[in-house]
């Protein structure tokens, strides 16, 4: 999976030649592995993984309001359709 995502990096190797796109990518490969290992560590914590999953899929909806406010992104159906159920779901596992 990794090759499939590095396959245009490698084709274009002038991307390595410039020193501040070799420090973003390894900017976010470390903030890659710290977020795998505290996602783990989540797992570890919480007696039931469906919390946390739901504090997961909050990013999602962070991302789309953000989007949306600062990028200006289009308002869809889907958009609000897809942040109702999250915020059902996150409701819903939260109730005893």
């Amino acid at each position: 999976m990794y090759f499939v995502l590095l396959t245009p990096f490698i084709k274009n190797l002038n991307f390595l030649k410039k020193k501040e796109n070799i420090l973003l990518s390894f900017g976010l490969g470390v903030i890659g592995v710290i977020s795998n290992l505290l996602s783990l560590r989540g797992l570890e914590l919480v007696n039931n993984p469906g919390y946390h999953r739901a504090v997961l899929s909050t990013s999602i909806l962070i991302t789309t309001f953000l989007s949306i406010l600062l990028l200006k992104s289009t308002v869809e159906l889907a958009k609000i359709l897809g942040a109702i159920l999250i915020m059902l779901g996150i409701i819903l596992i939260s109730i005893p």
